[in-house]
């Protein structure tokens, strides 16, 4: 019986073994299958990304020479405006040039004639003034003179009084003598 049971247990210890290797194989089998359903899914898209890829660099240089093409158009007319701006600018600066160089030599002739009015009220102004010092001059010592005159005139009529008075007064002395 024991014998029995061992080799029933055995037996299924088998069963079970084949069961896991089994399960196990088939576990590595759907294993193997999605990598390499992954590997194919990884390959088509690495693929469509290469070609999606080359497309856009084409894309990208077909655009990159049209861009090219029509800036070398742009700078070729941009050159041409400048050359003709150049010869009008040119010209307008020497037109601009000469009219000043007329303002100024007006100017210049404005401020010597200015320059030389503004002396000649000067010689006028100077001379005035030497004119009215010399009336000042001449005022001042008539007014001295006229004063010396005055204190003079005072002088005498204070010396007539102060004689009129000691004459009175001696007068008067020899009357009460």
């Amino acid at each position: 019986a024991m014998q029995q049971a061992e080799a029933a247990s055995a037996a299924r210890l088998k069963q079970e073994e084949n069961a896991r290797a089994k399960e196990s194989k088939e576990a590595a089998g759907l294993a193997t299958a999605a990598a390499g359903a992954a590997a194919k899914t990884l390959a088509g898209a690495e693929a469509d990304f290469a070609k999606r890829l080359q497309g856009e660099e084409k894309e990208g240089k077909e655009k990159a020479q049209a861009l090219e093409g029509a800036l070398a158009a742009a700078a070729a007319a941009h050159a041409q405006q400048l050359q003709g701006a150049e010869g009008g600018f040119a010209a307008k600066i020497e037109a601009e040039q000469a009219a000043t160089a007329a303002k100024l030599a007006k100017f210049q002739a404005a401020m010597d004639k200015a320059a030389a009015s503004a002396a000649a009220r000067l010689m006028q102004a100077e001379e005035a003034r030497v004119q009215d010092g010399k009336t000042a001059e001449g005022r001042a010592q008539g007014a001295v003179k006229e004063r010396e005159k005055g204190i003079k005139e005072q002088q005498v009529a204070a010396e007539r009084t102060l004689a009129v008075a000691i004459g009175d007064g001696a007068k008067r002395l020899a009357e009460e003598q």
